[in-house]
C-alpha cells in the first residue's frame, strides 16, 4: 500500500502510473506461472527428505531448472521484443519486454531461497527475505518522493532490488 501511494504521488501524470501498472501486472502474471509450477514440487519433495545429500541434490536441481526456465522465458520475451516490436506499442509492455528478461534472472536466487525456507517450515525467514526485498524498493521510493519526481527508468531499475 505504501509503495502504491508513493508511486501515485511521485509520478507526474496518470499516464506514467498506468505504464507502471501494466509493467507490474505483466510481471505478476509471469512470476505466478513460473513460481506456481516450480515452488510446490520443490517444497513437497524437500519437506519429505531425510538425508542432507538428497536435499542438496533437490536444491541444486531446482537451481538448474529455475535458471533454465528463466533463460527460456528471457529468450522468448527478447525474441518477441525484437521480431514483433512494431506490434508492441504500449509503453508498459515495451518496458516489460525490455526489462523483465533481466529481472527474472536477478530474482531467481531470491525465489529459490524462499522455496527452501518454506520447505523447512521457516516461514519467518521467508517473510524476512520478502520484507527486505520490498523495503529496499520502498526506501528508494521514499528518497525520490522527498527529492522530486520519479523517472520511469529509475523506478524500473529500483524494482530489481
Amino acid at each position: 500500500m505504501v509503495n502504491i501511494f508513493l508511486l501515485t504521488r511521485g509520478f507526474q501524470n496518470q499516464e506514467l502510473f498506468g505504464i507502471w501498472i501494466i509493467y507490474v501486472t505483466s510481471i505478476a502474471v509471469i512470476e505466478m506461472l513460473k513460481n506456481g509450477l516450480m515452488r510446490p514440487p520443490l517444497i513437497r519433495f524437500l519437506s519429505g527428505c531425510k538425508k542432507a545429500v538428497e536435499r542438496n541434490e533437490l536444491i541444486g536441481s531446482n537451481w538448474v531448472i529455475g535458471i533454465t526456465v528463466s533463460f527460456v522465458i528471457a529468450l522468448i520475451l527478447l525474441t518477441i521484443r525484437v521480431f514483433f516490436s512494431n506490434l508492441i506499442t504500449g509503453k508498459g509492455f515495451v518496458i516489460f519486454f525490455t526489462w523483465y528478461p533481466f529481472l527474472t534472472l536477478v530474482k531467481q536466487p531470491l525465489n529459490n531461497a524462499i522455496s527452501v525456507f518454506l520447505s523447512k517450515l521457516e516461514y519467518n525467514k521467508a517473510i524476512a527475505f520478502q520484507l527486505i526485498n520490498q523495503m529496499a524498493f520502498t526506501i528508494f521510493l521514499l528518497v525520490y518522493f522527498y527529492n522530486g519526481t520519479y523517472q520511469m527508468s529509475y523506478v524500473v531499475l529500483a524494482h530489481f532490488l
